[in-house]
Parts: structure tokens; sequence; C-alpha cells
């Protein structure tokens, strides 16, 4: 009988490690990696969590008939400041209050979600320091790429 199947694993372990430390089995690793996808945490990836939450958010409104309005400026702060020690607890926080708690058609708040509002807005919503950021990373790889020639790297970033 033939079987024709894929099969999906996640870990948040490095496998590798653990392999030489003799805390999983070598031969297994290398029966399923054949193809290895990092996928950095969500604290490390500035703004999923609002991709994610307005995904969530549509699928509660969609699947327990709790239509809102979307997220309040306090919701969309907490979110952006919350660490996400693991995702699946934050949007499964998420769930359960809007199945529960949230009345109709209002903005979601902080409060909703159980998160605290931080109070400032989000560095990341003002586009001066965004663009410098992005500037200052841009010339830190082209004075990487061209090893440190300063002619070179102005060359790249044009």
């Amino acid at each position: 009988m033939a079987l024709d199947f894929r099969l999906v694993c996640a870990t948040n372990r490095n496998l590798e490690t653990l392999i030489g430390s003799g805390g999983f089995r070598d031969d297994l690793f290398y029966r399923i990696s054949e193809v290895t996808i990092r996928v950095p945490p969500l604290r490390e990836r500035q703004g999923d969590s609002m991709l994610l939450a307005q995904f969530i958010l549509q699928q509660i409104s969609e699947r327990f008939g709790k239509p809102t309005r979307g997220l309040a400026p306090d919701a969309i702060r907490a979110i952006q400041a919350y660490r996400w020690p693991g995702e699946r607890c934050g949007s499964w926080r998420i769930a359960s209050r809007a199945r529960s708690s949230w009345p109709r058609a209002r903005f979601v708040t902080a409060g909703d979600l159980g998160l605290e509002d931080p109070g400032d807005e989000p560095e990341y919503l003002n586009l001066r320091i965004a663009r410098q950021r992005a500037e200052a990373q841009a010339v830190r790889q082209s004075l990487a790429v061209a090893r440190g020639n300063l002619s070179r790297a102005a060359e790249l970033l044009g």
C-alpha cells in the first residue's frame, strides 16, 4: 500500500542542539526536517500582532455573531506593546473574551482583551521614526555587503 502525505511539525526548541545533548533522536530529525522554516516569535515581528488581532476579530465576528466596529486606539496600543510570551495564549484570550463579554457593534477596547493600555502612541506609527530606522538599517546592510568600503556602500545605496 502506497502512502502519499505531508507531515508538518512545529517546536519552539532548537532540535539540533537537543540532538547534541541527547534530548532528541537524530534519525527522527533527519526524517522530518526535509524543509525547515524558522518562524520568529510574534514578539519579534513588529506589526504582525495587529494583523493577527484583526484577523481573529473578523473570524470571531463572523463565527459567533459578535459584530464590532474594530479595535479602539487603546486596544491597538496594548496589542502592539504586549510581549506575547505565548502566541496561542494571546489569541485564545482574544477569542474567549469575544465569545463571552463583548457588547455588540462597538469598538473592542484593551480591557475587553484583558490587556493594559500602555498609554503612548507606538513609535512605529511615526513615519519620520520609521524612515530613520529603515535608512539606518539600509546603511548598515550596505556597509556589511561592501565590507566597510564607504564608496561602494554609497554606490549600493544609490
